[in-house]
């Protein structure tokens, strides 16, 4: 922001005194002030559409952390009514990770902050890369804080998306590479329940193979083995209908206490097997990263 005092003391050393002797009847002192006036309205737009062009949007908080000041008609989708005078706070996205301090009650000058905020509509969250000063008065009370956000919601879940399909391609190397080392058979399915489960972050997990009855049994098993074995019959039925060139995409169950996913697996043209694994409803939903790891 410009400060009128020292906009003022430096244009007293650098705009012109008008010459009174050059019979213009001119009136020095209200020169000098007319030329402060459209030095200072200059600056103001200057600095308006420096602030338009910066980023997203531009902000000022008070002590509070309350919206003093945005640059535009409002970021977000809310309006400049519902952001001025209400805490910056509340406009963070509640499911975003926790993180030490906010950028808008900062007391030190922070750049590229990623802070997830909600957005108007409920939507999704949006992703601002945030840069942020603190004001101090003479007395080194922190009065205001300024700042920048950038919107960097699509760069942010790229990456995300980029890292899952890292990491999931990680851990099904992992479990090829276990298979092929081992020689047991049953201590192959041991391993490959064992990493399937912890990959997903599941409770508990079965592994099932056909008998040549088209029956089912259970191969291995790993985690949380409380949930009756019972409970997959029914998915376990759907898959003994579906031929291998039918629909073995995973789907979900549900069971009171939680969900879980369940997938076919297939040999030379025949379903010959299933994995299922579960975990409890604490734990969240599955997501699509965790279906496309089975898939």
């Amino acid at each position: 922001m410009i400060e009128v005092s020292r906009l003022t003391a430096v244009s007293r050393q650098n705009l012109p005194y008008p010459d009174s002797s050059n019979g213009s009847g001119s009136d020095p002192v209200a020169d000098r002030e007319a030329a402060i006036r459209g030095a200072l309205i200059e600056s103001r737009l200057r600095f308006k559409d420096i602030a338009e062009l910066c980023g997203d949007f531009c902000w000022e908080t008070d002590a509070e952390g309350r919206f003093v000041y945005v640059s535009t008609t409002g970021p977000l989708g809310f309006s400049t009514d519902d952001l001025l005078g209400r805490s910056a706070l509340g406009f963070l996205d509640p499911d975003a990770p926790e993180r030490n301090g906010s950028p808008f009650l900062t007391d030190r000058s922070v750049a590229g902050v990623d802070v997830w905020m909600r957005s108007a509509d409920g939507g999704g969250a949006v992703c601002f890369e945030t840069s942020a000063r603190p004001v101090f008065s003479s007395d080194r009370d922190r009065i205001a804080t300024r700042g920048v956000c950038r919107d960097v919601s699509e760069e942010r879940r790229r990456a995300r998306s980029l890292a899952r399909s890292l990491e999931r391609e990680r851990q099904i190397a992992h479990i090829v590479r276990a298979v092929r080392d081992e020689f047991d058979p049953d201590r192959m399915l041991d391993i490959a329940i064992t990493t399937t489960t912890r990959s997903l972050g599941a409770a508990g997990g079965r592994l099932y193979r056909r008998d040549s009855t088209g029956g089912w049994i259970e191969a291995a098993h790993h985690g949380d083995f409380s949930l009756d074995g019972e409970f997959f019959d029914p998915a376990l039925a759907r898959l003994s209908n579906t031929g291998a060139s039918g629909d073995l995409r995973p789907f979900e169950v549900e069971y009171p206490e939680g969900t879980g996913l369940v997938v076919a697996t297939s040999w030379r043209h025949a379903v010959n097997g299933a994995v299922a694994v579960w975990k409890p409803l604490r734990q969240g939903e599955w997501s699509t990263t965790d279906i496309a790891f089975l898939d």
